[in-house]
């Protein structure tokens, strides 16, 4: 009897964990509370960044994008586009999360200014898939009363680079 159950058990959860996929898959993001969060659908959507090199928008988007994404391009000197961001008065853990695509690739960056010494000051994330990815930091940044935080998008350095970037969120982890 027991085997019969186990046998029964095991084939639920077989049958419950396949299922077929006829789109891109969708990727839920971390719970957490949304500290910042841009889709990039229209010009005012990319006021305050500062800008060195091409930083347009396009209608090129990942799963759940809107209408368009930010394509950022080097060939000019770091940072290529930033986004600065102040006001915090307690501290709280923060991770980056985006969705991107490369044209050959870049970088997505969060950075506390001034950093604290001890305290993970910056994360990096990667853009080299030629396909919209998902992309969450790893590790997360500290803030503390009176910091400023600092969002980059770099792609290619001094030499000719690109890549999209689309809904990008600084997420409050703790």
């Amino acid at each position: 009897m027991k085997s019969v159950l186990l046998m029964t058990g095991i084939a639920c959860m077989m049958i419950s964990g396949c299922h077929s996929a006829t789109g891109p898959a969708v990727v839920t993001p971390p719970e957490g509370v949304v500290v910042y969060s841009n889709s990039f659908e229209s010009a005012a959507d990319t006021a305050g960044w500062k800008l060195q090199c091409e930083f347009s928008l396009r209608q090129d988007v990942p799963p759940g994008g809107g209408r368009q994404s930010v394509y950022v391009s080097g060939g000019c000197f770091y940072p290529h586009s930033q986004l600065d961001l102040s006001g915090f008065t307690d501290s709280h853990q923060l991770a980056l999360t985006c969705w991107g695509k490369s044209i050959p690739g870049g970088v997505v960056s969060l950075k506390v200014i001034p950093g604290s010494e001890g305290v993970p000051s910056s994360v990096s994330m990667p853009i080299h898939d030629s396909v919209w990815t998902y992309h969450r930091s790893f590790q997360t940044v500290t803030t503390y009363p009176g910091c400023r935080l600092r969002l980059e998008m770099n792609s290619g350095g001094i030499a000719e680079g690109g890549m999209f970037i689309d809904r990008i969120e600084i997420i409050k982890i703790q």
